[in-house]
């Protein structure tokens, strides 16, 4: 997962949709770095004791606040993104920051990404694309300040993940095209401070 890092000069760090913990236990000597996602079952136990149970969307724990937290390809999976940035508001401290990717909408071009397509045919979760107005107001109701917003991605990534749907899903292949760009095609990065 690419992050840019300037962002998490700080001390406490939460990753929000850990998945399995990699990043954490990529950064746990560097960072007091912790990981929460809604499925703890993919876990990695050897760094369990940093990893804890989080929906976003309900009540939030009353634990210490972080000063950053990272919230990569998350956001659009969730069915109340609104509630979701509130409460990552309450989670960070005075000044803290979000880091926040998701991908862009991009009218009548939104089939760019198989997920956006599976979950409009109803075959699987939620995969939403925002407009940066979309994002924009979200974040500054919910008490962010942008700082900074960028588009990542590369026509690289967008072939690959065509070409690999079949790979993966009907020849049931393990190994697939690859790319060193990690993110989606024109994928918003943002970072957020708490106002």
């Amino acid at each position: 997962m690419y992050v840019n890092w300037e962002v998490c000069n700080m001390k406490r760090v939460l990753d929000l949709g850990c998945w399995n913990g990699a990043l954490v236990k990529e950064l746990k000597n560097e960072y007091d770095i912790y990981g929460a996602d809604i499925n703890t079952a993919r876990f990695d136990s050897s760094i369990k004791d940093r990893l804890f149970y989080l929906d976003i969307t309900k009540e939030v724990p009353n634990i210490k606040p972080f000063d950053a937290i990272i919230m990569s390809e998350v956001l659009e999976h969730l069915d109340n993104d609104v509630i979701a940035l509130k409460n990552i508001a309450k989670l960070l401290n005075k000044d803290g920051i979000l880091y926040l990717t998701t991908p862009n909408s991009i009218p009548s071009f939104e089939y760019w990404d198989p997920a956006w397509i599976r979950w409009k045919l109803n075959l699987g979760g939620k995969h939403y694309h925002y407009s940066i107005e979309e994002l924009l107001s979200k974040l500054n109701s919910c008490g962010f300040a942008i700082e900074r917003i960028r588009l990542n991605g590369n026509i690289k990534w967008l072939f690959c993940r065509w070409f690999n749907l079949p790979l993966k899903h009907i020849f049931k292949l393990k190994k697939l095209l690859s790319t060193n760009v990690s993110k989606g095609y024109f994928d918003w990065e943002i970072i957020a401070r708490k106002k």
